[in-house]
């Protein structure tokens, strides 16, 4: 049977933890890679409040699975990239090309897809969090 110890004696460890923002794409106008979020342009404010917003909410989600946020600046955003949005973008192909093994009958179908990425953008934020270290033992 698999045990789970967690000892109070263990230091706590930094974890890199990210999470994925979707925003409308003719709000994705800020390129970054790695910038806080209190380092945004003032044309971009309104950017900034939604990723204020996320940021709580992801800090919040991860306090609720034990890990602890400690550093405010820790918090960076990169982006942006197309959106996997799947609910508001994904395409489902004829099942009988796809299961073929010639790619090029799925070509027409990443064609579409490509064209409907610019309604949306990702961008990840990534921050990191203290957690203390599980043993499993069997």
């Amino acid at each position: 049977m698999t045990e789970l110890i967690v000892a109070k004696d263990f230091t706590k460890v930094p974890v890199r933890k990210r999470g994925i923002v979707t925003v409308p794409g003719e709000m994705a106008k800020f390129a970054c890679q790695g910038a806080r979020l209190r380092d945004f342009p003032l044309p971009h404010r309104q950017l900034q409040l939604v990723f204020q917003d996320a940021a709580q909410r992801f800090i919040s989600q991860q306090a609720k699975r034990g890990y602890e946020y400690w550093d405010r600046d820790s918090l960076l955003v990169w982006g942006p990239y197309p959106s996997y949005e799947f609910q508001k973008t994904a395409l489902h192909g004829d099942e009988e090309a796809l299961r073929k093994d010639d790619p090029r009958l799925a070509v027409p179908y990443a064609k579409k897809r490509a064209a409907s990425i610019g309604e949306f953008a990702d961008y990840l934020l990534v921050g990191t969090f203290v957690a203390v270290p599980v043993v499993v033992e069997s």
